[in-house]
C-alpha cells in the first residue's frame, strides 16, 4: 500500500509566491501543463487580434479568445442563443468577487486579467502567434477540428477570426473558482435563469 507523504513546505511555496502576477512575462494559466501551438495569421486577423487584447499578451487573449468560443457554443441551449448566454455569463463573471484569503498564484493570475497593465504602445503585430494551450484544451480543440474535418490551425485561425472579445473576465472568474474556462462556463449555462 502506497502512503501520501505531505512534502513540507510546499503549500507555503504557493502562499509565499503571489506578489502581482506580470502576464506579459508569463502568458499562460499557472498550475497546468501547456502546449504551444503556433498559429499563423493574415495581417489583418494578426493586427484585429493586437487591438483586442486590452492590455494582455496576445498569445494570452487569443486562447481566452478561442476557448471561450468554444465553450460558449458547446454550453449553449436551444432555449437560449449564443448572444443571451454571453450577456449572462458577462453578468456573472463581473459579479465575481476574489475571495482575499486565497493566496495563491491561480489569485494572482485572475488578479492581473481583471486589471491587465495599461499599455502606451500596442504590441506589434506578430504572426506565427505562439500560443501556449493548457494541455487538455488543445486535446479537446483537436477533437472539434477532426470533427469538422479540419486541420488544429485552420480550426482555430477559423475561431480566432470570429472572435470579437476575447472574454478575460470570464477566464478570471473560472480561476477564482478554480475552474477551467469551460468548465465555468458548462455551469453557469446549467443553471436556471
Amino acid at each position: 500500500m502506497t502512503a501520501l507523504r505531505l512534502i513540507p513546505g510546499e503549500g507555503r511555496r504557493l502562499a509565499d509566491d503571489t506578489g502581482p502576477m506580470r502576464l506579459h512575462a508569463r502568458s499562460r494559466r499557472p498550475g497546468l501543463a501547456h502546449d504551444e501551438l503556433d498559429l499563423s495569421l493574415d495581417r489583418s486577423t494578426a493586427e484585429r487580434v493586437v487591438r483586442r487584447t486590452a492590455g494582455l499578451p496576445p498569445p494570452l487573449w487569443a486562447v481566452i479568445a478561442i476557448e471561450s468560443e468554444r465553450a460558449l457554443g458547446a454550453a449553449t441551449r436551444a432555449d437560449e442563443s449564443d448572444a443571451v448566454l454571453a450577456r449572462r455569463l458577462d453578468w456573472a463573471a463581473r459579479r465575481t468577487t476574489p475571495n482575499p484569503r486565497r493566496r495563491t498564484q491561480l489569485a494572482a493570475y485572475a488578479a492581473a486579467l481583471r486589471q491587465p497593465p495599461a499599455t502606451s504602445q500596442p504590441a506589434a503585430a506578430r504572426t506565427p502567434l505562439g500560443l501556449l494551450v493548457p494541455y487538455h484544451t488543445l486535446l479537446v480543440w483537436d477533437i472539434a477540428a477532426d470533427q469538422d474535418g479540419v486541420s488544429l490551425a485552420n480550426w482555430a485561425r477559423a475561431r480566432l477570426a470570429a472572435v470579437e472579445m476575447g472574454r478575460p473576465l470570464w477566464e478570471a472568474a473560472a480561476a477564482e473558482a478554480g475552474q477551467m474556462l469551460a468548465e465555468w462556463v458548462a455551469l453557469r449555462a446549467a443553471k436556471p435563469r
